[in-house]
């Protein structure tokens, strides 16, 4: 969608980017649910889950798009997830 909408409406001045985050501290909390969930996939997680971002590193990021330095980025999906999408 962002690169249809950049071809099309570019032209116009219009930019059309997406942020795709990858795991983001939050004040969310999450269980497993059970003590065996923990055991066979804690470990697991551990291994394959890059260090989350802070809030603050994902809005610095995200701002990169909207300042002048970033105005000739169009029709872009940013993966702010530690490289984690290159697997």
């Amino acid at each position: 969608m962002t690169k249809n909408s950049a071809v099309m409406y570019g032209p116009r001045g219009l930019r059309f980017l997406a942020v795709a985050p990858g795991p983001t501290i939050t004040s969310i909390v999450a269980n497993w649910g059970s003590q065996l969930a923990a055991e066979r996939l804690g470990p697991l997680m551990q291994a394959i889950v890059p260090t989350p971002a802070t809030t603050a590193q994902l809005a610095a990021s995200t701002t990169f798009l909207l300042r002048d330095d970033g105005t000739k980025v169009n029709g872009a999906v940013l993966a702010c997830d530690g490289g984690w999408s290159a697997l």
